[in-house]
């Protein structure tokens, strides 16, 4: 891929926190199979004097079949599903001040039981598409997620990383 638009299949703006920068962070499916993976790509916005570029030099390549993405502004992650591998990617973005591009990184979370890992595999979901975040909840920050297949919803703590049993019987 060339960080260039294909099969575009949800978008979040993003302002960075230190520099006060607009993007437009864009998952990217893949669905086709047209190249060997999806990527991620960012589009700086400028300001009203400026067109808006695709930084072709900035994305970040990540499995086919990603879908929605949202923004969790207390811990500056973004979460994105995954279809390919039933899972919740775990990324966050960070500005180079060299170049003035938006990248966007792994992030490596401790899952106990299975170790340094960055994404959180949703079991028992089957083809995990839409993702919303909850901060501020009075028990936990929440991701929830549904999914398309299994046509159920997960609910993920984001102060744990853990499944929140929402069917316990």
């Amino acid at each position: 891929p060339d960080g260039s638009l294909n099969a575009p299949i949800s978008s979040l703006f993003y302002t960075d926190p230190t520099s006060s920068q607009n993007f437009l962070v864009v998952v990217n499916s893949n669905y086709r199979l047209a190249y060997e993976n999806a990527w991620i790509s960012t589009i700086s916005l400028g300001d009203e004097t400026t067109t808006p570029s695709i930084n072709k030099n900035s994305f970040f390549p990540t499995k086919n079949f990603s879908s929605q993405i949202a923004f969790d502004s207390k811990r500056n992650y973004l979460y994105v599903t995954n279809r390919e591998e039933d899972a919740l990617l775990i990324l966050t973005p960070s500005l180079n001040t060299d170049t003035n591009l938006l990248s966007i990184n792994e992030v490596d979370i401790d899952l106990e039981t299975e170790g340094i890992q960055s994404s959180v595999i949703l079991t028992n979901s089957k083809n995990p598409f839409g993702v919303s975040i909850l901060n501020n909840a009075e028990v936990s920050d929440r991701a929830y997620v549904t999914n398309i297949s299994s046509s159920d919803l997960a609910v993920l703590s984001l102060d744990t990383f853990k499944l929140i049993d929402v069917d316990p019987d």
